[in-house]
């Protein structure tokens, strides 16, 4: 974690040059999450197919539903689940972990002006 208090955040530093094309982290294929994996989840399938209004490709936040409707579902599963590990890894504090929760200044330090815009228009979706 950088920084302290409320404005600590995850992240990595690299304390030796990193090449061109030069791997970072590897993660096997059978670990990332992705809507394709997530879409082909036997206990979750008929729940895409049967809502289109909110899974669908033709829904705005459709390929977000998924993935969170995915991970929310191995959330839950706990130890059972393919991507505990991963899971336990991850930052908990819900005031910082969600983009639309940070503080200007946060979102400045990120040079990222279309972050703090998602992150905007996120939390006006949100809060209509």
């Amino acid at each position: 974690m950088f920084g302290e208090g409320d404005s600590a955040y995850p992240g990595m530093l690299a304390l030796e040059d990193i090449g061109p094309n030069e791997p970072i982290v590897k993660v096997p294929s059978k670990l990332i999450i992705s809507t394709a994996k997530a879409f082909e989840c036997p206990e979750l399938r008929s729940v895409f197919y049967e809502n289109p209004d909110i899974f669908g490709k033709h829904v705005a936040l459709g390929e977000d539903n998924v993935l969170d409707a995915y991970i929310l579902y191995h959330l839950n599963l706990g130890a059972k689940s393919q991507h505990y590990q991963m899971m336990q890894c991850w930052p908990t504090p819900t005031e910082t972990d969600i983009l639309m929760n940070w503080d200007d200044d946060s979102l400045e330090w990120l040079q990222d002006p279309t972050l703090a815009e998602d992150a905007a228009k996120g939390y006006d979706e949100f809060t209509l």
